[in-house]
């Protein structure tokens, strides 16, 4: 503290501040002419790297029949209607006990928080 005082004292401190900030104004100039430049290196490099033409367009797709359709609804209203859905898993064998550790798992979350008492 008392190194600061005398600081004050003799008329430095602001000078040392001065200094400070403008070594991080002088910092934040340098990245902002630094972004500026990068961002107009970037847009030439697209200008000059866009094709001049747009290739011809291809065949319109055909059109669908009524079958799908008709899937196509059919699926809109399963997904939409109320209800629960339920995922499908498969999978590779038969039914396999779940491991010891997530069953441990899943009872250590059932159980209710208890918060410790302050004495």
């Amino acid at each position: 503290m008392e190194q600061v005082l005398e600081l004050i004292e003799r008329g430095r401190a602001g000078y040392v501040a001065a200094m400070g900030m403008g070594g991080v104004f002088a910092a934040l100039v340098f990245l902002y002419t630094f972004i500026f430049a990068l961002g107009k290196v970037s847009r030439f490099g697209k200008v000059r790297s866009r094709s001049p033409a747009a290739p011809p367009p291809g065949p319109p797709p055909p059109e669908p029949d009524n079958a799908q359709i008709a899937a196509a609804v059919a699926v809109a209203l399963a997904l939409s209607g109320p209800g629960r859905r339920k995922g499908v898993s498969v999978s590779a064998g038969g039914e396999e006990e779940p491991s010891a550790w997530k069953a441990a798992g899943r009872m250590a979350m059932m159980q209710p928080f208890v918060r410790p008492k302050k004495d």
